[in-house]
C-alpha cells in the first residue's frame, strides 16, 4: 500500500468520523475492511449490487 494510503488510514483511525462518503472508484478491500471492523453501516450506495461503487456510510 502506498505511503499516502497508510497516512490516510492512520488519520481515519484517529478521527473515526461519523460519516464517510466514498467517491466512485475509490472503494477497495482496505476501506471495506476498515468500514466492517469499525461498525460502519451502509446508508446509501450508487449500485446496491456492487460493493465497490460510491456510497455513504455511518457509524
Amino acid at each position: 500500500m502506498p505511503i499516502i494510503m497508510d497516512e490516510y488510514f492512520e488519520a481515519l483511525y484517529e478521527e473515526m468520523p461519523k460519516i464517510i462518503v466514498i467517491d466512485p472508484g475509490y472503494t477497495d478491500d482496505f476501506i471495506i475492511r476498515f468500514l466492517d471492523e469499525n461498525n460502519y453501516l451502509l446508508v446509501w450506495r450508487v449500485d446496491d449490487e456492487n460493493i465497490y461503487s460510491a456510497g455513504i456510510y455511518m457509524q
